[in-house]
């Protein structure tokens, strides 16, 4: 009887772990992520670290998304365009992929703006 007593108690605290667990995961999913955000409010809505994670996508197990963007921001402050691929590599889990991710989006927007700007500084001709 004894040993029926303490599987059932047993039993009932697992199943309150895992409405808990559930309740928690419900919370965390009523909260809009990024993309949501971004979707609703535009693309100069996020900052530069939630841009960091759209571009990203996912963090690892040692490093959450939000982590993994801060210390992308932050080498890329400290980082020049010789060195930048490197720089992220060396961030635990920028791999060689996620490093050059991030640089082409960078390059591509810098091409985009050279490309406006040269669009602005050509005269005007009217007929």
């Amino acid at each position: 009887m004894c040993c029926r007593f303490l599987q059932i108690q047993l039993f009932k605290v697992y199943i309150y772990s895992m409405d808990n667990i559930n309740l928690r995961l419900e919370e965390l999913n009523d909260k809009p992520d990024i993309r949501e955000l971004t979707l609703r409010n535009g693309i100069y809505y996020p900052s530069d670290e939630e841009l960091i994670m759209l571009i990203l996508g996912r963090g690892t197990r040692k490093n959450p998304i939000e982590l993994l963007s801060q210390e992308v921001i932050d080498m890329l402050n400290a980082s020049n365009d010789e060195n930048l691929i490197q720089n992220l590599v060396s961030i635990e889990g920028i791999g060689t992929s996620r490093a050059l991710v991030i640089a082409a989006a960078l390059e591509l927007g810098r091409r985009r703006n050279s490309l406006l700007r040269c669009f602005h500084a050509l005269p005007f001709k009217s007929r």
